[in-house]
């Protein structure tokens, strides 16, 4: 045989040629040889051609003395069946219950001290050799790439899943899949069409599901241990307790509401309690001091033209909302999310938009502590002064010379001869007239800035 064509091995011919009789252009350390993608070329003389889906060896072939008998070598170990020119796989399948024994153990991340008994695996410096009846059945690289066998090439499915794709198939289109990617960004670059093999959030138990471990039931697990082997199928560090908790929560809430901003004075209209949907998850917004009719004209005051407002519209019900967060920028220019009311599940998404969009938001969904915020961009807590100046200051006041404001969670303090409202408390003697934002009946509080004040 041909000294140069030696390399060419029975399992690099057999590993890219497909069940379906395609080419699967893989990596192959063998000189000489060019793998195309509907043929195999030695020193640029055409061997092997793909034809009708089969593969088939050419003219030019047959009239090199030592290809012959490299094609009685790879039928005689038994590789590939050659008939009247025409090359196909050999194909065998393990029985059900050894293949998803193994399955179910790649699943779980091929820890060597958990392999099925059957299974011995021989650990190197850069693979392991797994075998099986005393015969190797795959090589499993660090780099999570495996290497092909004889044994492995016969035992078809399991073949299929592992060289079909460049990855494992394991998680489903769908809630699961999207959550992954937008919450820990990891990224799904393959699919392969075995499907035998799959997670999925099972919304009624609140659970992950991974079918079939076993080859015919479902086992069911807790997001966090779910995330876990998926990352490890994935190879991605494992997630963090608080990303856990993250994609739990965006699971559990996907698809109940949309995010919109609005402006104007339909800020007024969505803080009235008619626009809340409260058969869904509102938490503190059920009991805001500001959701009355009487309240419009404070809110309108302040909000209207000086603010906008992130709101979670409800699916079930459009012209109803689950959530709301008042949105600024400051006099220097930083994006800021104001107190979130929605329930905590929802609270997760409102922090996410804010992150995506470059908004930071408050640490503690609260009225206290005005000055703690979260700096999405660096991920930390800061403590931060703010100062908005608000066009509309001289249209405050009522008929009667009342100030009409609502109650503010965050910049509680307003100077109503500039315009200047402020999330910190006024200096000792600063100018100006001053007022408290703190009541509940639309009103403010004046304070004199001779005395030092809590904020």
């Amino acid at each position: 045989m041909d000294n140069e064509f030696e390399h060419v091995s029975a399992i690099d011919i057999a590993s890219s040629l497909r069940t379906d009789g395609c080419l699967y252009t893989g990596n192959h350390d063998t000189s000489n040889i060019e793998w195309l993608s509907n043929s195999i070329n030695h020193n640029g003389t055409r061997i092997l051609q793909q034809q009708d889906g089969r593969l088939r060896t050419t003219y030019s072939a047959i009239q090199l003395p030592w290809f012959q008998t490299f094609i009685d070598k790879l039928v005689e170990d038994g590789w590939l069946m050659y008939n009247h020119g025409y090359i196909e796989r050999v194909i065998k399948t393990l029985d059900d219950k050894t293949f998803y024994q193994i399955r179910a153990w790649l699943v779980s991340g091929g820890v060597s001290s958990k392999a099925p008994i059957f299974l011995t695996i021989m650990s190197g410096l850069v693979k392991r050799d797994v075998y099986m009846n005393d015969e190797l059945l795959f090589s499993l690289h660090n780099d999570y790439k495996y290497a092909a066998t004889k044994k492995l090439l016969k035992a078809d499915r399991l073949y299929s899943l592992l060289y079909e794709s460049e990855r494992l198939r394991v998680v489903n289109h769908g809630r699961l899949r999207t959550c992954i990617s937008e919450v820990l960004g990891w990224q799904f670059k393959v699919v392969n069409s075995i499907g035998e093999h799959h997670f999925h959030w099972d919304k009624d138990n609140q659970s992950i599901n991974c079918k079939i471990l076993n080859g015919k039931d479902v086992k069911r697990y807790g997001v966090g241990k779910a995330l876990k082997r998926i990352g490890v199928l994935m190879m991605q560090d494992e997630p963090t307790l608080e990303q856990i908790k993250t994609v739990s929560q965006y699971l559990k809430n996907f698809g109940t509401g949309t995010f919109e901003v609005i402006g104007g004075d339909d800020i007024g209209e969505y803080y009235n309690e008619s626009r809340m949907y409260k058969a869904g998850s509102i938490g503190t917004m059920k009991d805001g001091c500001m959701r009355y009719d009487s309240m419009r004209n404070a809110i309108n005051n302040i909000y209207s033209g000086n603010a906008s407002m992130l709101i979670l519209r409800s699916n079930e019900d459009k012209d109803k909302i689950i959530g709301r967060a008042n949105l600024w920028t400051t006099d220097k220019g930083v994006l800021f999310m104001d107190r979130i009311y929605s329930g905590e599940d929802n609270i997760i998404l409102f922090k996410k938009w804010a992150k995506d969009n470059g908004y930071m938001h408050k640490r503690r969904q609260t009225y206290a502590a005005p000055r703690s915020l979260f700096n999405t961009h660096s991920d930390e807590s800061v403590e931060i002064k703010m100062d908005i100046t608000i066009c509309n200051y001289k249209d405050l006041f009522n008929e009667n010379g009342n100030i009409e404001v609502p109650y503010m969670d965050t910049f509680k303090y307003i100077n109503t001869d500039n315009g200047r409202m402020i999330n910190y408390a006024p200096d000792n003697n600063e100018d100006g007239t001053w007022w408290l934002m703190e009541n509940t009946n639309g009103h403010a509080q004046r304070v004199n800035t001779e005395y030092r004040m809590d904020y």
